[in-house]
């Protein structure tokens, strides 16, 4: 048995099995925090201005 017919077979269990909706699910909550606290520490950081002057962002 070759190493393409058990990967094969490996991928048609993960299928079936719904192991792949299982981690589209935790990614999909992972990325969402990250880019809760991306937007949050992003709001918060003042930039400088054109004269060099800072501005709070808002």
């Amino acid at each position: 048995m070759n190493t393409s017919v058990l990967s094969q077979g490996a991928l048609e269990i993960y299928i079936k099995s719904n192991l792949d909706d299982v981690h589209m699910k935790a990614l999909k909550k992972i990325y969402q925090h990250r880019m809760g606290y991306l937007k949050q520490i992003t709001g918060t950081i003042a930039t400088v201005g054109p004269n060099g002057t800072f501005r709070s962002p808002g």
